[in-house]
């Protein structure tokens, strides 16, 4: 069933973040200031976090690298508030 090879790919979608995971997500969005990733639920990755891709804003980024939405990412939680602040993985998934 397709269901059963997405999650051995992906892993089940997560119900909450919590600090510390790696989890595999999907970039959904690239508003002003962050990089919206969806690992079950949204997870920002904020614009100080996306320094080490070089300088502008979010969505400057995305086009500079090809980034497009549903593109999978890896990501590790830092905080668990209202919008989980996290930064991209090393490696893409």
């Amino acid at each position: 069933m397709s269901a059963n090879l997405l999650v051995s790919r992906y892993g089940t979608p997560a119900e909450k973040a919590e600090p510390g995971r790696i989890y595999i997500g999907f970039l959904q969005a690239f508003p002003e200031e962050a990089f919206v990733i969806n690992i079950g639920i949204p997870v920002q990755v904020e614009a100080e976090e996306l320094r080490a891709l070089g300088s502008g804003k979010p969505k400057q980024l995305a086009s500079r690298f090809g980034l497009i939405p549903h593109l999978p990412v890896e990501i590790e939680v830092l905080e668990v508030n209202k919008k989980n602040k996290s930064p991209l993985h090393q490696k893409t998934a």
